[in-house]
C-alpha cells in the first residue's frame, strides 16, 4: 500500500464518477467523505443506480478493508438515525427503509473521521470539518477529553449525546447553532479563527456543494472538496486526479 497518496473521493450522491481512478489506484488509500445517498435534483440519477453505487461502495470495503475507509455524512445519518429534527433536503421516503437497513447492516463499515499524517502535516478527514466551537458547545459529549481526535469521535458512534450533537446547524445552514456538526457545517465557518480544531490538523472535507473545484480558507487549515472530482493527497498537498 502507497501511504505517499492517497485517493480521496467527495460527495458521490449516487453517482460514478469515483469508479474508474478507484479501480486505476488498486494499491492506493481511499477516503470516502460521505454523501452516497440523495442525488440532487438536477443530476438526475435513478434511484436503482444509486442504490447500486452504494453497495458497491460498501462491497469495495469488505474487500479492502485496510485500505478503504467509508465516512458518514448527514445524508446517511438522516437514514441511520431517524430523528425528523436531523432529516436534510432531499430526504427520500420512498427508499428510506432500504437506506437504514443497508446502513444498519453495514455501520461496522463506517467513521466519522479519519486521520493521517504527511510530510510532517497532520490531516484531518470528515464530512463536512470539525469545528472548535461546536466541540465547545458540547462539553456533556467532548468533555471528559482533553484532546480531539478520530479515535475519540469514532468511539463515540453508539453514544447517544454524540448523535444528538449531530444535529447542531448554524444560521449559515438555516439552523440556530452557533456551529453546525461535523456532518452539517458549512465551509465558510472554517473562515474564522475559533474554528480550528486543537493538535494543528488541516482539514479536508466534503458536504459544501462547490462549483469549480476546492474551497480553501485563508489559513491553509480547511479545504473543501465536494465538486464531483476525485483528489489525490501527497507530499506536495492535494491535486485534481
Amino acid at each position: 500500500m502507497d501511504e505517499q497518496q492517497i485517493l480521496i473521493v467527495p460527495d458521490t450522491h449516487g453517482k460514478d464518477f469515483w469508479r474508474f481512478p478507484v479501480y486505476s489506484c488498486p494499491s492506493m488509500r481511499v477516503v470516502f467523505l460521505g454523501d452516497y445517498l440523495d442525488p440532487y435534483e438536477d443530476e438526475p440519477v435513478e434511484w436503482y443506480d444509486v442504490i447500486h453505487c452504494f453497495q458497491e461502495i460498501i462491497d469495495l470495503k469488505r474487500s479492502f478493508h485496510d485500505r478503504v475507509t467509508l465516512l458518514i455524512g448527514n445524508h446517511e445519518a438522516h437514514y441511520l438515525f431517524g430523528s425528523r429534527s436531523q432529516r436534510g433536503s432531499r430526504y427520500d421516503s420512498h427508499m428510506a427503509d432500504n437506506y437504514y437497513c443497508i446502513l444498519k447492516e453495514n455501520f461496522d463499515c463506517f467513521d466519522f473521521a479519519y486521520e493521517l499524517e504527511m510530510a510532517g502535516n497532520k490531516y484531518m478527514f470528515s464530512h463536512a470539518g470539525i469545528n472548535n466551537q461546536w466541540i465547545e458547545a458540547n462539553k456533556k459529549v467532548f468533555g471528559d477529553y482533553k484532546t480531539i481526535n478520530s479515535q475519540v469521535i469514532n468511539s463515540l458512534k453508539h453514544d447517544a449525546n454524540f448523535i444528538e450533537a449531530l444535529a447542531n446547524v448554524s444560521h449559515f445552514r438555516g439552523g440556530i447553532c452557533d456551529a453546525g456538526s461535523m456532518i452539517w457545517a458549512d465551509c465558510h465557518e472554517f473562515e474564522s479563527p475559533e474554528s480550528e480544531l486543537t493538535g494543528g490538523y488541516i482539514q479536508i472535507f466534503g458536504h459544501t456543494r462547490q462549483v469549480g473545484g476546492i474551497w480553501q480558507n485563508g489559513r491553509g487549515t480547511a479545504y473543501c472538496l465536494d465538486c464531483g472530482k476525485v483528489f489525490v493527497l501527497d507530499n506536495n498537498g492535494l491535486t485534481e486526479l
